[in-house]
């Protein structure tokens, strides 16, 4: 995704969170179908390959994406070359 697609994207998922923020019936439906509550509130669809999950966190918990492995480290040590 060039940089003028990903901030048009960016743009388009602000204005979902700020109503999932506000909408409680849209919030279930970010949950239970992220794809459709992205749809609804950003009149397009995501791009395509790119899936969308939304999580509620608990009180007091933090949720965090881990990062994509890194197949040229091993337990934190970079790999031999």
């Amino acid at each position: 995704m060039d940089q003028v697609a990903r901030d048009a994207f960016n743009a388009s998922l602000s204005l979902v969170l700020k109503r999932a923020a506000t909408d409680a019936e849209f919030r279930a439906r970010c949950l239970a179908a992220p794809a459709q509550a992205f749809r609804e509130a950003a009149s397009q669809d995501l791009p395509a390959g790119l899936v969308l999950r939304f999580v509620e966190p608990a009180p007091g918990e933090l949720v965090l994406p881990l990062p994509k492995p890194d197949p040229g480290r091993k337990h934190g040590k970079p790999a031999k070359a």
